[in-house]
Formats: C-alpha cells, structure tokens, sequence
C-alpha cells in the first residue's frame, strides 16, 4: 500500500509503506520520507510536507539525513491532478532532481 503526495505544481509522488519517495509517473525515486520532511537521494532536505503538498522550505533545509541507495519502482498511468486554490509558502521540490 502507498500513499500518494502532490508538489506545488501538481506533479504526483507515491510513498511506499518504507518512506521512500517515487515520481507517480517515471517511477524513479526521488528520496525518502522522514516525519514531515523529504529528504533526497544525496541525504540533503528536498521538501517538506503540508497535508498532501510537498514545498521546498529554506529554513526547513538546514540538515542532512545520509544518502540513500538508487532503485526505481514501475510508474503509474494514472493522470496527474493539478492542485489549485491553496496557498502554501515555499517553493516547487527536487528542481535539481
């Protein structure tokens, strides 16, 4: 079972029941999830977590939780939901991923 979480822009990402992080679409994994934080592959802060939207907050990436192993999990042909009408402060995650 997984749980599906949202960028800023909409882009869909699946937690699997471990915490790691994978883009809904390419299947690759993108990093994992620690609390309310995602941390990158490298082990350096990617995002953080408001209900289902992942944002890149400056001071939430003071930090590092160690690198994390490269795999990749099929993607999904499901169509990726556009999330409009909320505020939330910060920026679009994994822009250099």
């Amino acid at each position: 079972m997984s749980d599906d979480l949202y960028t800023k822009k909409g882009r869909r990402l699946t937690v699997s029941l471990g915490g790691d992080v994978f883009d809904a679409r390419s299947g690759r994994r993108m990093g994992r999830r620690r609390g309310d934080r995602i941390y990158g592959p490298n082990g350096q802060y990617a995002g953080t977590i408001f209900g289902r939207t992942v944002v890149y907050r400056r001071p939430d990436s003071v930090g590092r939780r160690g690198s994390l192993v490269p795999t990749q999990r099929l993607g999904s042909r499901s169509v990726i939901a556009k999330r409009m009408g909320r505020v939330i402060p910060g920026e679009e995650p994994f822009q250099d991923v």
